[in-house]
């Protein structure tokens, strides 16, 4: 029964996540199904997240979970009409040469072993204070996070006000087994890694006209030791891969749309942009940096005010969710100073010290291997070998949340500020290293990367 209520949840939720990624794809003739997949798991997960909190403040138990089903129905049916309508074509991007099949055939048996480590170990430390704890009792209040757990000051420790994506998407799976069950769960970790590694692929090779690019970028982030061996990896139950995934999705399709001008691309970028903010507190930071680059495309490409619109939802997330604390008003530990110059100034003494530290993290080569010295690399390469301008935006997209995360030190109510950047940055960094893998495929393309995309987008992916 419990491996039916898994089968149960996954597939409503990839449903919901089809039927959405099918209507945003909208206009696209062709599409392919790995990519399909990927955007259902990102889609689905972040609606029927957001499906059960927005649901859960009128409903709950039963009438919640038939409600909710009924809609990822509803979205998989009318998303498939319409593509029926349309006449679209799906695909599946088989290799061409052995040298796509060995990259396939890499990314595959990876995936494997990251399935299997989250099968054969437990959810790491903040996947269980942090995430699963909310998932757990929501389950035993029927479906809803009870408002004792906001106000309690002896739950503070478990940060009550961190947004919701991964709790309930746990939520999600235990109401359809009918129990908790630690172990089944852990299945949503992988298929964030699964869904980056394939979008990293298939956004490389439409970006860049070759498949190999993208396909050496999606086999190679597998050896950032990070992902596999770190707290926080990719299987250990954290948030912070999986809002990873959801930023390279974002800058991959605002990519895609700078060079396409299509509708399709931009719609994807708007809702996984707005998905950043759903997945964890630093998700509005990368909101920001998402959306002043996405307005930054549109001024150049001098669209119309209607297009500026889709820069929109991320801030409708965002402020329901502080909306909502607001009248929670959730017992929160004291992890961070109150913004004010006179904190600021008086701990610019910790600037020097922050900088080495993170600095010395991101050159740890236990976690990291050549990574960053491989990315400031491709950077200099974008910049200067291939002046693409593609690097302003991609530089950014990395760049800035990390001179943001840095800062945010300066603030540390820690008694040992040291021993806050170090108990942390390592997982922040996770943010933004697959935008960064991104930017290698672009830079080892190398002249394909520069050449202007075909007409037809889908083109590309069909090489």
């Amino acid at each position: 029964m419990i491996f039916l209520g898994v089968l149960g949840a996954l597939l409503t939720l990839l449903a919901a996540g089809f039927g959405l990624t099918l209507l945003l794809l909208r206009g696209r003739a062709q599409i392919n199904l790995l990519e399909a997949a990927a955007l259902a798991w990102l889609f689905g997960s972040g609606a029927i997240s957001l499906f059960l909190w927005g649901g859960g403040l009128v409903a709950k138990g039963a009438p919640l979970q038939l409600g909710i089903t009924a809609l990822a129905v509803f979205f998989a049916a009318y998303g498939a009409i319409e593509a029926r309508r349309r006449q679209v074509k799906f695909y599946f991007p088989k290799p061409r040469h052995p040298i796509e099949w060995i990259l396939a055939g890499a990314i595959a048996l990876e995936g494997a072993i990251i399935f299997f480590s989250a099968g054969s170990h437990g959810l790491g430390w903040d996947g269980l204070l942090n995430w699963e704890v909310k998932a757990r009792y929501a389950f035993l209040n029927d479906g809803v996070i009870p408002a004792a757990y906001y106000h309690s000051a002896s739950r503070a420790y478990t940060h009550p006000g961190y947004p919701l994506l991964i709790p309930l998407t746990e939520l999600w799976f235990y109401r359809w087994m009918g129990e908790i069950n630690q172990f089944f769960i852990k299945l949503i970790f992988p298929l964030y890694y699964a869904a980056g590694a394939i979008l990293l692929a298939t956004a490389g090779t439409r970006l860049t006209n070759r498949r190999w690019p993208g396909l050496a970028a999606s086999a190679l982030l597998f050896f950032v030791p990070a992902l596999t061996s770190a707290p926080g990896d990719a299987a250990g139950g954290y948030a912070d891969f999986p809002l990873g995934v959801l930023y390279l999705c974002s800058f991959a399709y605002l990519l895609l749309f700078s060079k396409s001008g299509a509708a399709f691309d931009l719609r994807v970028f708007a809702i996984a942009t707005a998905l950043l903010p759903w997945a964890k507190r630093e998700g509005a930071i990368l909101w920001f940096v998402a959306v002043l680059c996405g307005a930054a495309i549109l001024w150049r490409r001098r669209e119309k005010l209607p297009a500026y619109l889709w820069l929109l939802p991320g801030l409708f997330v965002i402020l329901a969710w502080k909306l909502f604390l607001h009248f929670m008003h959730p017992a929160e530990g004291v992890e961070f100073l109150p913004l004010s110059l006179a904190t600021v100034s008086g701990n610019l003494p910790r600037l020097g010290p922050i900088f080495r530290m993170a600095l010395g993290e991101m050159l740890e080569t236990t976690r990291w291997s050549l990574f960053w010295p491989g990315l400031t690399i491709a950077f200099l390469y974008l910049a200067v070998g291939m002046r693409d301008r593609r690097f302003f935006i991609l530089a950014f997209a990395v760049g800035t949340p990390l001179v943001v995360y840095s800062a945010a030190y300066l603030l540390s109510a820690w008694p040992d500020y040291s021993l806050h950047l170090g108990a942390s940055f390592s997982r922040l960094l996770l943010h933004v290293m697959p935008v960064g893998w991104l930017a290698i495929a672009l830079a080892v393309s190398g002249s394909a990367a520069a050449s202007p995309p075909p007409d037809n987008p889908d083109q590309s992916q069909n090489r």
